[in-house]
């Protein structure tokens, strides 16, 4: 689901209900606190000021260009799985990329994995890359986005699952809304 951050100044401050009291208890109290209102919509507080996150409709456009980034270390079992994944997705979008970053692999699980992007149906433009460096999550990932002119970027740990064929081109569209920071299944 997709939500909107929506100021409760906005929409009139706090509904009356079990919930929104329970949330304005918490309001003073520090860090943050969420009340949930079932089917509707929650009220995330932090720092004294309460949002309500709206369940959102559509998203006014289309991702046009999608690059997706899978960082992996041998495990290639993992790897294989969400390449599965990646090949039942289905895209509005001309331009996408599966960039493949290796951590030290052993060769024969780069292998496996690299015939496995190769047999990939759709759109995909495979692009594979080696990290030959220790263990860095955060540079692994930003390798794999480094001189990329695509509209976005769409970060899969190798042991996800998609739970739908338009998971990613949806994802996408969603964050090219303004409002949107970050979306996620």
């Amino acid at each position: 689901s997709v939500f909107l951050k929506i100021p409760a100044q906005e929409i009139g401050g706090w509904a009356p209900s079990r919930w929104a009291a329970e949330a304005r208890k918490r309001l003073s109290a520090p860090g943050e606190t969420v009340g949930h209102l079932p089917n509707t919509f929650r009220w995330v507080i932090r720092k004294r000021q309460a949002y309500r996150l709206e369940k959102a409709g559509k998203p006014f456009r289309a991702a046009k260009s999608i690059r997706v980034v899978v960082c992996y270390r041998d495990r290639s079992d993992l790897t294989l799985r969400i390449l599965e994944d990646l090949g039942r997705q289905r895209f509005e979008a001309a331009a996408v990329e599966l960039v493949l970053v290796n951590n030290q692999s052993h060769p024969a699980e780069v292998e496996r994995v690299l015939a496995a992007a190769a047999r990939l149906r759709g759109p995909w433009k495979v692009r594979p890359l080696d990290y030959d460096k220790p263990y860095n999550h955060s540079a692994q990932n930003n390798l794999g986005v480094k001189d990329s002119g695509a509209e976005v970027f769409f970060l899969l740990n190798n042991d996800v699952r998609l739970p739908g064929p338009q998971v990613i081109q949806e994802l996408s569209n969603w964050a090219l809304e303004p409002g949107v920071a970050t979306a996620g299944p």
